[in-house]
C-alpha cells in the first residue's frame, strides 16, 4: 500500500513538473490561486441592436460635453488618460449604462470608428451634397473616410448643420483640436463623410425567463 502511495506522488510531481509528457503544464485557475477564470466569448446571436430615441441621443451629447477639454489621445477610451474619436464614444455609452458593441458575431468592449460605422450604426450613407445634412438629427453620428481607403477614420457626434455659412457642427475628439470639443468640420465633402443612426446594443430575454408570480 506505502508502495502505490509513493509511486501516485512520484507520478503527481513528474506531471506538475512538465517532464512526464515533454510540455509544460497549465496550471487549472482556481478561486484560491491568484489567477482568473477568462469568461466566455460572448457572440451576438444572444443580443439585438436597437436604434437610441431622440432623448437617449441628447443623453449621449450631455454625457459627451462634460468631457470637453479632455486631450486626445489615439487610442485612449477614458478622460483620465486622454481619448480618441471611439474611445469617446464607448465612455460615453458606458457612462449611460449601455454596455458592449457588435464587432462582427462578437460582443465587445471597445470599438474602432470603422467598425462601429459597419456594425452599430443604421442606415449608414455616404455625403455627396450639403443639403443632405438636413436630413438627420442631433446626436446621429458622422463617419469620415479621411484617407478614401474604403475605411472609416473618424467618428462624431452631429449637431447642426449651419445652412448659411454651409457648415457642419459636431461634438468630438480630434487631431484638429487635439481635444474633445465642439467645432465646425472644415472641407468636409473632401473627407468623404457618412452619416448614421446610432444603435445601442442589448441582451436578448432568456427563453426561460418568466414574466409570472
Amino acid at each position: 500500500m506505502k508502495m502505490k502511495y509513493a509511486l501516485l506522488i512520484l507520478f503527481v510531481l513528474i506531471t506538475a513538473s512538465g517532464c512526464f509528457s515533454g510540455k509544460q503544464t497549465v496550471l487549472v485557475p482556481t478561486p484560491d490561486n491568484g489567477f482568473t477564470i477568462a469568461p466566455e466569448q460572448k457572440k451576438f446571436i444572444d443580443y439585438y441592436l436597437r436604434e437610441l430615441d431622440s432623448s437617449e441621443k441628447t443623453a449621449l451629447i450631455e454625457t459627451v460635453k462634460t468631457a470637453a477639454g479632455t486631450k486626445y489621445v489615439w487610442g485612449g477610451n477614458e478622460p483620465e488618460g486622454g481619448i480618441d474619436c471611439s474611445g469617446l464614444l464607448v465612455w460615453a455609452y458606458s457612462r449611460l449604462g449601455y454596455t458592449g458593441f457588435r464587432n462582427d458575431e462578437d460582443v465587445v468592449d471597445d470599438i474602432t470608428s470603422n467598425d462601429m460605422y459597419v456594425y452599430d450604426t443604421a442606415a449608414p450613407s455616404p455625403i455627396t451634397d450639403m443639403k443632405q445634412f438636413l436630413d438627420y438629427e442631433t446626436g446621429d453620428f458622422l463617419f469620415l473616410d479621411v484617407n478614401h481607403d474604403g475605411r472609416i477614420d473618424h467618428v462624431a457626434v452631429f449637431m447642426h448643420y449651419d445652412t448659411e455659412t454651409e457648415t457642419v457642427w459636431v461634438w468630438d475628439a480630434s487631431t484638429n483640436t487635439r481635444m474633445v470639443a465642439y467645432r465646425p468640420v472644415t472641407g468636409i465633402l473632401s473627407k468623404k463623410p457618412y452619416m448614421g443612426r446610432p444603435m445601442v446594443l442589448e441582451p436578448k430575454q432568456s427563453p426561460l425567463a418568466s414574466t409570472s408570480e
